[in-house]
């Protein structure tokens, strides 16, 4: 029997979305940022964007009956990556222009024992290669099209991009970014890099602003974060996994740009599920890494 057919859809199309990095609202609300940099009225702020949500070879172990009523166990690896990769223009202080030429789904799976080749598929998000023009809202941007596009799939990626942004602001929102300061995010924030595949969202975000650096040659503030946090993670047919992540790393935030230049979370995630049909219970377990970059250009 094929593998596909032994594990449930998410264990084969289950990818972590893209969170995209935010910027902060014009108000500020208190964070300590200056206005972007402008020239006649024109931003000078543009960048190269890169970001990687990814578990790399988890663990697979795997029970189900099989056609006999055997019980049967299966080990395996998979890897599961959502990356993206944009080019950045602020067109102004208000708008900018994301050129997103690649966001996409990765997924890996070996499992020697099925009998089937090792599984490498990509699936591009029907947003790739699109140019998007966003503007600042109170919870962070707003999204279109620079075409007139009515795709109605498209669309609802749109909102969940929108919805990202508003992820990213509560990391944020109402902070000064001062030595010393620390506060919780809202557990319901780790859309920021599931976006909506996660929900039932709880648990703990710390952030603690640890020290100043210099990075890109511009000053920063590094931030200490910590997360311990569950939710459900849903494939495109809705299937769950529970979820338990923990990780911990740090952010390089350069409050004059309102930008997050630099992201890297450690740790480690466990995804189980159990299907009714052949008694199937599955664990995926191993390392996350969340890793954002921002390279930008003169």
């Amino acid at each position: 029997m094929r593998v596909r057919f032994f594990l449930p859809a998410f264990a084969i199309s289950l990818a972590l979305p893209f969170s995209s990095c935010s910027k902060q609202d014009e108000a500020r609300e208190g964070q300590g940022s200056a206005p972007v940099p402008e020239e006649n009225g024109v931003s000078q702020l543009a960048y190269q964007e890169s970001v990687r949500a990814g578990m790399d070879d988890l663990k697979l172990a795997m029970a189900f009956d099989d056609e006999n009523g055997e019980r049967q166990q299966w080990d395996g690896a998979i890897t599961l990556v959502k990356d993206r990769f944009a080019t950045v223009r602020h067109t102004t202080s208000q708008s900018k222009e994301v050129h997103l030429r690649r966001w996409a789904n990765v997924h890996i799976a070996e499992i020697p024992a099925s009998g089937e080749p090792r599984a490498n598929r990509t699936e591009d998000s029907p947003l790739t290669e699109q140019v998007l023009i966003a503007e600042r809202i109170p919870s962070g941007w707003k999204h279109r099209f620079s075409n007139n596009i009515t795709d109605e799939d498209m669309l609802k990626q749109l909102e969940e991009l929108d919805r990202v942004e508003a992820a990213v602001h509560q990391f944020y929102a109402g902070k000064s970014l001062e030595i010393g300061e620390s506060w919780q995010v809202p557990a319901s924030a780790m859309a920021r890099w599931f976006g909506d595949q996660v929900d039932g969202h709880a648990g703990d975000i710390n952030v603690r602003v640890d020290r100043k650096e210099t990075l890109q040659d511009h000053d920063c503030v590094v931030l200490a974060v910590t997360v311990k946090t569950s939710g459900n993670m849903r494939d495109p047919d809705g299937q769950a996994m529970a979820m338990q992540l923990e990780a911990e790393g740090e952010i390089w935030r350069a409050p004059a740009l309102q930008e997050d230049l630099k992201v890297d979370l450690l740790g480690t995630v466990e995804l189980k599920a159990a299907v009714e049909a052949r008694a199937i219970e599955m664990t995926l377990s191993g390392p996350i890494a969340i890793v954002e970059e921002r390279r930008l250009r003169g």
